[in-house]
């Protein structure tokens, strides 16, 4: 099994962090614009969410994820990403509207994103971005 150094895990760590800023701020923006267009709040926020979660493949895959090459085609890759991103979008949705009862609506977005982000990176290196040489992605490092 192929395992990473402290060095490489930390690279990752910044790249998923990176990534998932710019996934963020994309969502946020679709959710603002929609806002904007009297769009309901949870419509708004599901809609962002969904497209950010496309973003957040082609940015995964080519950079958080590029030292991983995953077994099987783009398509499963993508259809595996997309059915985690489900389960995110569940635990997006539900802490959105949470919050939405006590904060504005904007404040309600950043707080299911910001909380639902752990869930996304372990799903993402233990379901999606597995490594070819292994049917267990554990990383040396990431214990």
């Amino acid at each position: 099994m192929r395992r990473l150094t402290g060095t490489l895990w930390r690279a990752t760590l910044l790249r998923f962090a990176a990534v998932g800023a710019v996934a963020s701020a994309f969502q946020l923006l679709i959710f603002t614009v929609l806002s904007a267009l009297r769009v309901p709040p949870m419509i708004a926020n599901a809609f962002g969410f969904l497209l950010s979660t496309q973003l957040n493949f082609l940015l995964s895959a080519r950079f958080t994820w590029r030292h991983r090459r995953a077994p099987g085609t783009l398509r499963r890759r993508w259809l595996r990403f997309n059915s985690v991103a489900c389960i995110g979008l569940v635990l997006n949705s539900a802490l959105f509207a949470i919050m939405h009862i006590c904060l504005e609506p904007f404040l309600a977005a950043v707080v299911a994103i910001a909380t639902s982000t752990g869930l996304s990176y372990l799903l993402s290196r233990r379901v999606v971005f597995v490594s070819a040489s292994s049917s267990a992605p554990m990383l040396e490092t990431e214990r």
